[in-house]
């Protein structure tokens, strides 16, 4: 046990599991842990302007969760004197304070000597630790060389269904997939038996062969997946964000602003390989794939309640997105001329957005055979393309970014209006059989005047042998501004 890193703004100091306060350091270098929970829908002991004195003078562990009493027993016990927990250690009704926090995540996880993660527990009552159910022994008999009976005893493995399938309460929420990935060890405490987890290696109590790929393990949430990244060159890091933003947008988020701030500490890291300008979850060096996303959970995407990213981010659909498996094989068609950011105030460019737009050049469809947008209708009928010759040989998806009933005027959201669309040609995979796959963007005009357009689909066409873009009904090359 050693301090590598500097203490936390403020740690829970242990005297015993009893005699517990919050201290506000002073940049010391000491070793500490930190806690990863689910917070659920209850309250909970939580530090703010009012209990921030009383905090400094005594924390009562007996008003304390299950979680953090068992966390705060279990550090002690290993020797630890100072434990981090968002809840005590952020004043919770200070913006400032939570920006300026929140954007230390990186440091704060990765600083830690490990993490002690409640995997198990939908709230903070429940506790870290469970009473796992014995599992039956089988006992063999065999001889050996000289004839003599030995006994070899088999204990079944555990089938880590809650692992495979990425189940336990912890592995569902949106904070916590950076607090998995930012560490450097993990000890998770699940109903069957504890797992590490760290930058090199993960084993569980039962010795399961985590090789097999089959369990969360094998990809985003553990250190080791971030480990990966740091030792990829900058062009590889482009697939190995996109499996991290899937995996997030998979999973939960209490607060829908909390879109970016909870992967602001990844966000960071991978800073650090690609050396490229953020842009609202996307990255300049690789914007022209980035933009390809698209959402794969149809009825279940939405849109989010107020604004938090723009219309060409990930982040401005609530549900999964994925990007297409032959991305890195594409040529570009369009060219990314530029962007303007303005982060919410106090902000670091990582976290809250307050407005965005880029501007692309590229090639769209020419008017008369433009698709319309009925932002009303049945979402195999949303976006609608007259019939043309070339659309014959070519078959289309269309994935909206979001249902279309999501628009009714009843649901206090800005309702998109009925008109015709704009068909942006994005790349091109060029596949072996001679056939080509055009990825395209769909936009909807929201200022004629300015040449502004807000993203409303992802669509790829397939175009046959013998029909390649020159057969396509292409206009000139234009420039659109996206917001």
């Amino acid at each position: 046990m050693g301090a590598e890193s500097s203490l936390p703004a403020r740690v829970v100091s242990i005297q015993d599991p009893k005699n517990i306060k919050l201290y506000e350091t002073r940049g010391e270098v000491k070793p500490y842990v930190c806690l990863s929970h689910c917070w659920g829908k209850g309250t909970i002991r939580k530090t703010t302007t009012a209990t921030l004195t009383e905090h400094k003078r005594r924390i009562p562990s007996e008003k304390l969760p299950q979680t953090f009493q068992d966390a705060i027993s279990f550090a002690y016990r290993l020797g630890y004197k100072y434990l981090w927990i968002d809840s005590l250690c952020i004043i919770q009704d200070s913006r400032e304070d939570w920006q300026r926090e929140g954007s230390r995540m990186a440091q704060i996880y990765s600083g830690a000597d490990f993490t002690i993660a409640a995997t198990d527990a939908n709230v903070p009552s429940q506790g870290c630790f469970r009473k796992h159910p014995e599992r039956p022994i089988s006992k063999f008999s065999y001889p050996d060389m000289n004839g003599s009976m030995l006994d070899i005893c088999v204990q079944s493995s555990i089938n880590h269904y809650a692992w495979r399938y990425g189940e336990y309460p912890l592995l569902k929420r949106g904070w916590t997939l950076q607090e998995c990935l930012l560490s450097r060890r993990l000890v998770h405490f699940t109903a069957e038996e504890m797992f590490w987890a760290c930058r090199t290696e993960n084993k569980c109590e039962c010795s399961f062969w985590w090789d097999l790929g089959k369990v969360p393990f094998g990809n985003f949430r553990s250190p080791k997946y971030l480990n990966t990244i740091r030792h990829s060159k900058p062009e590889e890091c482009t697939a190995l964000w996109h499996g991290i933003v899937t995996e997030y947008t998979n999973s939960s988020l209490t607060y829908e602003t909390d879109c970016f701030p909870a992967l602001q500490g990844v966000s960071k890291e991978m800073y650090t390989v690609k050396r490229s300008a953020y842009m609202a979850g996307l990255w300049e060096s690789s914007i022209m794939d980035d933009l390809l996303w698209y959402s794969d959970h149809k009825d279940k995407s939405s849109k989010p309640t107020a604004w938090r990213a723009p219309s060409w981010s990930w982040g401005s659909v609530i549900g999964r997105v994925v990007w297409p498996k032959w991305l890195s094989q594409t040529i570009p068609l369009s060219t990314y001329i530029g962007k303007e950011l303005t982060p919410a105030r106090g902000g670091d460019g990582y976290g809250e957005m307050l407005s965005a737009k880029i501007t692309l050049r590229g090639r769209c469809l020419l008017p008369n055979v433009e698709g319309t947008y009925q932002p009303f209708a049945a979402p195999d009928e949303a976006i609608k393309y007259p019939d043309h010759r070339a659309w014959r040989k070519c078959p289309r998806k269309i994935y909206l970014d979001r249902p279309p009933e999501s628009e009714r005027p009843d649901s206090k959201r800005v309702v998109m209006s009925t008109g015709q669309v704009k068909t942006l040609f994005m790349s091109v995979y060029k596949m072996q059989t001679q056939e080509h796959l055009y990825a395209m963007l769909v936009l909807q005009q929201v200022n004629r005047t300015a040449n502004t357009y807000t993203r409303i689909a992802y669509m790829e066409l397939e175009t046959r042998k013998g029909c390649d873009m020159s057969s396509l009904p292409l206009g000139n090359e234009e420039t659109l501004h996206i917001i």
